[in-house]
């Protein structure tokens, strides 16, 4: 009878979050009414509305999910559902229709920390599904890859995530060449499109998450064995920011200050060291 059950145990929801309601099936309780039978559920868009994601928004500051002041217990974090078939934006669309392999999300990454220390490394995931959220992104990616640009072990992952069903199959090529093209040079090296080729799969991801409301962005951070350490959701705020560079990102990397060194004192260190998910990728495809 709990919703909450099915989903990371430290995701914090808004007071006003509907998505806190949503059972796995897509389903909420019946709000009390006159001659209504408690207990009874209902389709989510039935019970408030078509437009249920602009009203939580609204009543939410614009952030279903609250981001926590300190780091999520690395004993309750859970590690991030899978993606297959991410799709890089870095790729031309002719080399996209010539690759039969996509990247497996976080397991690609994962294998980069063969000692599985979970201080090895972290990666700021960058999430949105509708154009609204996506114009929201940027005031976090960029402070962040501005900040952390230069430290080999903490990777930025941008990934704009599509419901799309067969049409979009169909026409993915078309579609994948168009949204690159619309997205800036500099953010594809580590954004990547996914698109929904597998339901369940996208279904466990979006719930396993609280990503109900697609009309915003999320951002999470995981620690070097892809466990979700932090999340956040919405516009970002200055305080956000500020703990995010001064605090939890340090505390995941404890050693960054010394990697930066030693990546100063030599040249070619930093040469072979990838500031990104994706450029690893890429020179692993060479």
């Amino acid at each position: 009878d709990d919703p909450s059950i099915y989903r990371h145990a430290n995701i914090t929801f808004h007071p006003e979050s509907i998505g806190k309601e949503v059972f796995p099936d897509g389903t909420v309780k019946k709000r009390p009414r006159p001659g209504s039978t408690p207990g009874l559920k209902r389709p989510l868009e039935l019970e408030y509305g078509y437009f249920w994601m602009l009203r939580e928004l609204r009543y939410c500051n614009e952030k279903p999910i609250t981001s926590a002041t300190t780091l999520w217990d690395e004993t309750t974090s859970e590690p991030l559902p899978p993606l297959s078939k991410l799709v890089s934006l870095a790729k031309k669309n002719d080399e996209y229709m010539k690759q039969k392999e996509h990247y497996k999300f976080p397991q690609d990454l994962l294998t980069q920390n063969r000692t599985q220390d979970p201080s090895a490394q972290c990666t700021i995931v960058a999430l949105s599904f509708r154009d609204f959220g996506y114009k929201l992104l940027p005031d976090w990616v960029q402070p962040l890859q501005q900040e952390f640009s230069d430290h080999p072990r903490v990777q930025l992952v941008q990934i704009n995530m599509t419901e799309g069903g067969w049409l979009f199959r169909a026409m993915s090529p078309i579609l994948i060449w168009m949204i690159r093209q619309n997205t800036p040079e500099s953010e594809r090296d580590y954004s990547y499109l996914y698109y929904n080729v597998n339901p369940v799969e996208l279904s466990n991801f979006q719930f396993g998450l609280g990503l109900h409301n697609v009309l915003t962005c999320y951002i999470l951070l995981l620690d070097g064995v892809g466990r979700v350490r932090w999340m956040a959701s919405g516009p970002a705020s200055d305080d956000e920011l500020k703990l995010l560079k001064r605090q939890l990102i340090p505390q995941l990397v404890p050693m960054m200050g010394n990697d930066n060194n030693k990546k100063t004192s030599s040249s070619t260190s930093s040469t072979q060291q990838p500031k990104s998910y994706s450029r690893r990728q890429a020179s692993k495809k060479r």
